[in-house]
Parts: structure tokens; C-alpha cells; sequence
């Protein structure tokens, strides 16, 4: 079917004559009006015709025939997005004892509910008190003696250590003082081949201005001429314009970096910038015949360059060395320095063995301490259902064996994870519902509280979480659970949808092209609150009545007349 809008096909103008007594009826299908100069139809009354008029035909248009919808009203919508979720509660513990033991009693078992600070279990020492005060007695006294050995036996080194390296100290002041003088030595030298090295750069760039310029201090005031390429020399730029100001900026860059002092202490560094440079500036002007304005210049300057080079590189070497040298000074001072105090570390390493022996020993009185005495009471840390039990009576049990498990079943909550397309219509404190997968008939309500403030890059998903109603709970609901979430979906009053291939988006405005009066195509700035699901959701910029554009057989553009067809 299509929709042309203001007659720009053929209008169809029905005649009935009634011939006859016996009622008979012909009709005689009349010409549409005629078409302006420009070829475009009209309607005999254009101001009548209103938007999504039906008129037949369409397939001979003198216009492009594009798609067209208009907006659909969402205010009243309203569905539920689904998504796979697991109850958890909110405390979870494995409860284990503080005492090593046997179990001699168990006051609950598998899925009895127990309140905070409720006797679960009592454990009795798994030795008689006789047989643990005589263990006691004896790792009490060993304890005592590893402890006077150490204290004895490290002061004795310890004293012997100081006297070595006061020892150590004056044997090697002498050879400090030589490294010393050495290093201070090559400091000098390296602080007078900066110096070098920097007036070697300035005469490069004294060099190459003569060569590319006519005036010699072309590059030191470079932004002080007007139109500089009255100073360029024509055979150098104008041949290769793009490559010679490449070299250009290579010198400017290095003038520039020299006079804000940008090299200091890295000499190297300039030293690598300046042969760049040079390289650039020898490439440039091997080939430049000579002219009248550079008379045997060209070769006295090249040479000069070349110099240049050549001193850089001696000094680049000669920088390489001494740091290279520095660096084996600094070593061999830091090495005399560790000398003295080597047996002072080595008498820590050794006591750090006597003092690991000495911890084991108290971890071991310890152990024997908590086990002697009555029985162990074991209590519950919070209310709520014994979900495993990991021991009988009789058992023995110590501190790394769990007793039982217990969940608080009174606070639990719903975890469940949406896509990030989902995410406008998520928000805390909307109330849920759930159903456990094994009983779907079953539905609980739930609040959502916590949603992760971050979308995970692998599943492009977010994390939600939501408590459980406890007035709503009816048992049904279990820790560890899986269960299927319904969050309802709701839009905002007034709010219109489009299909999403209608929208131009970008960063500054959001826009799309909707029919006019004049039937042409008019370019329509809008406010797209969120697009989910193949649909821009608008709430500025449309009345609902417009025609949208959402497919063309040709380049759209403003005041572009056309003419319309809806998807079948």
C-alpha cells in the first residue's frame, strides 16, 4: 500500500451515472489534475489532504519513493525483561573450633534452625590432663633454651662483626678516597664535553643557514621576517619544497630545544639530534649546483658540517666511556663500602634460622595450652539453618575441620546479571519478582539494592542484586537456589519510538528526516532519551504525527521533493 502526501500521483475521480430503469452503473475513471512546470502533482484541494491518506499507485512516481512510519506513543507500555539469577544469603559461614578435641555432643543436626549464640556442640581434649601438662612442661623448657642460645650466640658474632668492620673501614679509606678523585675527574670531563657538544650544534646550525638561506641569522630570527621565502634560497626549496622544510623544522627544532636549555645533562641525547640534523641538511643540498649568491659557500659550508659530524662523534664516544667507567667506579665504591657490614648480615641470615625454630615453639605451647582445661562449647555466630554437617560424636577434629555449615535464611538476596541494553530500566529500590526454576508457580518479590557501577567487557553484562521481601517468603525460596527474575519495564509519559535506523547519531545533536507539508524531505533535530532493542525512544522534538523516513533510494537532503510508500 502507499501513502502519498498533497497528490503527487494520479488521483482517481470516480463518476457514477445511473443509466436505465433497471438500475444499471457505469463509472468512467477520469484523468488526475494537471502537473505544474515542474512536474510535480497536485490534488485539485492540496489544503484537504492530510497526512496518511491512502491513494493508489505510486510505481510511476516523477520523485523518489521513500519508506515512511510515523511514531508510536510508548506511555502506555509497559513489559518485563527476563534474565537467570541464584539466591544466595547474606551470611554464609563453615563454622570450625577453636580448640582441637573430640566431639562429645551435638545439640543440632542437618536443617534444624539455630539462633545466634545457640550450643551447637561440645568437644573434649583427645589426651588426659596428666599426659598434656608433662608436653607442656617439656616444650615450655625447650623454648627457654632456644631463645638463651640465640641471644648468646648472636651478641658474640654481632661483637666480633663490629670489630672486623672498624678494621674493614681504615684498610679501605684510601682506596674510597682514589675512587673518589676518579669519579670527580671523569664528572669534569663530562660537564666540559657537554659544552662541547653544544658548541659543535650551534656551528651545524651556523653551517646549514648559510647553505639554505641568504641571511645568516635566517634560523636565530626566524619568526622576526615577514614572508620568509624571500630569505629561502630557491634551489634548495623550491625543487623539493616538502623535503627542504622538513629540514627546515629539524633545524628550527634543535635551535629552539638548545636555547631552552632542553639537553641539559643529557648530551647524548643531543648529540643523536644534531647528526640527525646534519644528515637531513648534507641530504638536502648534496645536489644544489652553485649559483651566483653561493659562490665556493656550498662546499666551505658542506665541509664545515662534515666537521662537525666528525666531532660529534669522538665526543659521543668519549661520553659513552667515561659514564660506562662511572659506573664501574660507583660499583666498586659501593662494593668496599658493603664489605664492613657482609658479617653482620650473614650472623641475621643465621639467627633468622634460630628464630623460625623459636616461633614453631610457641605455636606448639600454644597448641597444647588450648587443649588442656573442660570441655569446648561450640555456638552458633548468627541465626540461621544448619545446611551441612561435617562431623559425628567420637570424631577428632582440630582447627582446620569445619563442624558444620550455616546460612542466615532470614536475609537473603537475589543476584542476577541484564545486558547493558537493558540497563535504562534498571534502577534501585524497583520491586522484582522471581520464581525458583523447580517451582515456577511459585512467585516471590524481591527489592532491587545493589547494581555494579561497571559493565563486564567479556559478557557486556551488569550485575544487580535484590533482597528478598521477608514478609513475602514462604520457604520456598532456598539459599543457592536458581531461580528466573522479571524486572517490569516502564516508560516515561509522552515518550515516542522510532526504528533505530532512522536516527543519525552524533556526539553533539541527534537528528532524522521526517516528510513535511510541502512533501520534501526536512532534516528534524531530536532528544533520544535511550535505544534499546531496534528502537530510539524520543522525548524531544516530535508531536507524533510526523512522517519518518527510514529507508531512500537516494542521498537525502533538505527541501528534496519526494514521494512515500509504507513497509507492506
Amino acid at each position: 500500500m502507499n501513502i502519498l502526501f498533497k497528490g503527487k500521483a494520479l488521483q482517481a475521480l470516480v463518476s457514477v451515472i445511473v443509466i436505465g430503469a433497471v438500475g444499471t452503473v457505469s463509472y468512467i475513471v477520469m484523468n488526475g489534475p494537471e502537473k505544474e512546470a515542474g512536474g510535480h502533482a497536485h490534488a485539485p484541494d492540496a489544503g484537504s489532504h492530510t497526512h496518511g491518506e491512502v491513494i493508489a499507485g505510486g510505481k510511476n512516481s516523477l520523485f523518489p519513493v521513500v519508506t515512511v512510519v510515523q511514531p508510536q506513543s510508548v506511555s502506555d507500555a509497559g513489559g518485563s525483561i527476563e534474565a537467570a539469577g541464584q539466591v544466595l544469603a547474606d551470611k554464609h559461614a563453615d563454622i570450625y573450633p577453636r580448640r582441637e578435641g573430640v566431639v562429645q555432643s551435638l545439640s543440632v543436626n542437618l536443617g534444624d534452625t539455630v539462633k545466634k549464640g545457640q550450643v551447637i556442640a561440645s568437644l573434649q581434649p583427645d589426651k588426659d590432663q596428666s599426659q598434656l601438662s608433662a608436653e607442656l612442661t617439656f616444650k615450655q623448657r625447650e623454648l627457654e633454651i632456644a631463645k638463651e642460645r640465640l641471644t648468646a650466640s648472636s651478641e658474640t658474632q654481632k661483637t666480633i662483626a663490629e670489630a672486623s668492620l672498624e678494621v674493614g673501614k681504615k684498610n679501605n679509606t684510601a682506596r674510597l678516597q682514589k675512587i673518589d678523585a676518579e669519579i670527580e675527574a671523569i664528572k669534569v670531563s663530562t660537564t666540559q664535553a657537554e659544552s662541547s657538544v653544544k658548541n659543535a650544534a650551534y656551528d651545524l646550525i651556523d653551517a646549514a643557514t648559510i647553505l639554505m638561506y641568504t641571511q645568516t641569522d635566517a634560523i636565530s630570527r626566524y619568526n622576526d621576517y615577514g614572508p620568509y621565502d624571500f630569505y629561502r634560497r630557491k634551489n634548495i626549496f623550491y625543487p623539493r619544497d616538502d623535503e627542504a622544510k622538513i629540514v627546515e623544522q629539524k633545524l628550527l627544532d634543535l635551535f629552539r630545544d638548545l636555547k631552552s636549555n632542553s639537553f641539559d645533562g643529557k648530551p647524548l641525547v643531543l648529540v643523536n639530534q644534531a647528526m640527525d640534523t646534519a644528515s637531513a641538511v648534507r641530504s638536502i643540498t648534496a645536489n644544489a649546483g652553485k649559483v651566483a649568491d653561493y659562490s665556493d659557500e656550498n662546499a666551505n659550508q658542506r665541509g664545515e658540517i662534515s666537521e662537525v659530524v666528525d666531532h660529534l662523534a669522538d665526543i659521543s664516544t668519549e661520553l659513552i666511556t667515561s659514564a660506562s667507567t662511572l659506573n664501574v667506579l660507583e660499583a666498586e665504591k659501593q662494593s668496599i663500602l658493603a664489605e664492613g657490614t657482609q658479617n653482620i648480615l650473614e650472623i641475621t641470615n643465621a639467627g633468622r634460622g634460630s628464630q623460625l625454630d623459636i616461633s614453631l615453639l610457641e605455636a606448639e605451647v600454644e597448641r597444647i595450652r588450648n587443649q588442656m582445661g573442660a570441655s569446648r562449647t561450640v555456638y552458633a555466630p548468627f541465626s540461621g539453618v544448619i545446611t551441612k554437617r561435617h562431623i559425628n560424636i567420637g570424631d577428632s577434629v582440630n582447627l582446620d575441620k569445619p563442624l558444620f555449615t550455616l546460612v542466615d535464611n532470614n536475609n537473603m538476596f537475589v543476584r542476577f546479571h541484564i545486558t547493558e541494553t537493558d540497563l535504562p530500566f534498571i534502577s534501585k529500590d524497583t520491586v522484582i519478582t522471581f520464581a525458583p526454576t523447580s517451582a515456577p508457580s511459585h512467585v516471590h518479590f524481591a527489592v532491587i539494592k545493589r547494581i555494579a557501577q561497571a559493565i563486564d567487557p567479556d559478557t557486556r553484562t551488569i550485575l544487580v542484586e535484590a533482597e528478598l521481601d521477608k514478609d513475602d517468603e514462604d520457604g520456598h525460596a532456598l539459599s543457592e537456589m536458581t531461580v528466573r527474575a522479571y524486572i517490569p519495564t516502564t516508560h516515561a509519559e509522552g515518550l515516542l519510538s522510532v526504528p533505530e535506523s532512522a536516527i543519525e547519531l552524533s556526539p553533539k545533536s541527534n537528528q532524522l528526516w521526517i516528510v513535511n507539508a510541502s512533501v520534501e524531505a526536512e532534516l528534524r533535530p531530536v532528544k533520544v532519551q535511550y535505544i534499546h532493542k531496534g528502537s530510539a525512544y524520543i522525548e524531544e522534538g516530535l508531536s507524533g504525527d510526523e512522517w519518518i523516513i527510514i529507508k531512500s533510494p537516494v542521498e537525502l537532503k533538505e527541501n528534496l521533493e519526494i514521494d512515500t510508500t509504507t513497509e507492506s
